[in-house]
């Protein structure tokens, strides 16, 4: 993977960082008191992650302080103060940081969406579902299912609910943390069984976690394409059937002579 060096703004011309990817990890300088070194540091759904020997973690909703300046992202929480060299991705950062993504984002439910709820669910999830104006249905074509499952035996059910999602659609199993009856191997499994594939793992609270699930795109069918119907082939194009060119005064009374005289 290629690394590009990003402009780090205001900080002194030795501060740098390296953006990998989507600018969801980067490598940086991380200045914690007096120290100053270099991490890989991710930015996740709840909290900043450094990485490496001297690593730790920066919860969102234990932060203290949150701010930015030149390329600089300055957190703090009871334990430490953390600057991060960001560079152009500081903004960014920041903003994620303030307004985390809820559990409904990630599971990508809105209002109107068409959604099955299946097995014992959270009751407090499945109130913030209700209160979302989702559509709740029991069958039919849907874009989501939630799937409870306690144990792995519950997984000979996604046979049936692969039926009941559109093309695009997905399953999410639901799990608790760290289960020894209902690991994230054993759902990469079941998925693969039943013709499907496992995408992300998504943190729902401090007990519950998801799993997705969805059609692999080799087994889904082509899009319709809407709009104008194609020419079948051999057929002449529109732009052969021009409209012929208007007729001179001479060529129309070469057509339509005045009668003589005579005739009359």
């Amino acid at each position: 993977m290629r690394l590009r060096k990003e402009d780090a703004g205001d900080p002194p011309s030795e501060a740098f960082c390296y953006v990998l990817g989507m600018g969801r990890e980067i490598s940086c300088e991380v200045r914690v008191g007096e120290r100053s070194f270099h991490a890989k540091v991710e930015l996740e759904d709840e909290e900043i992650t450094v990485r490496g020997p001297e690593g730790f973690r920066l919860r969102f909703e234990e932060l203290t302080q949150l701010e930015v300046s030149g390329g600089v992202l300055s957190l703090a929480n009871q334990k430490r103060a953390v600057q991060l060299v960001l560079g152009k991705e500081a903004v960014e950062w920041a903003e994620k940081a303030r307004s985390p993504r809820g559990r409904l984002d990630k599971l990508g439910i809105r209002a109107g969406l068409r959604v099955v709820l299946m097995g014992p669910l959270p009751r407090d999830l499945r109130d913030e579902v209700e209160r979302s104006g989702a559509v709740i249905v029991r069958g039919g074509l849907v874009q989501l299912v939630l799937f409870a499952a306690e144990d792995s035996h519950n997984l000979g059910q996604l046979d049936i609910l692969r039926e009941l999602i559109a093309a695009n659609g997905a399953i999410w199993v639901i799990r608790e943390k760290g289960s020894e009856s209902l690991s994230e191997r054993a759902v990469r499994a079941a998925a693969k069984t039943n013709k499907l594939v496992a995408i992300k793992v998504v943190k729902l609270s401090e007990r519950h976690i998801a799993d997705k699930l969805v059609i692999p795109s080799s087994d889904r069918p082509l899009p319709i394409q809407l709009g104008k119907p194609r020419k079948p082939r051999g057929q002449p194009s529109a732009l052969t059937h021009r409209r012929p060119p208007a007729k001179s005064r001479i060529d129309r009374a070469r057509a339509h002579p005045k009668p003589s005289k005579s005739d009359r």
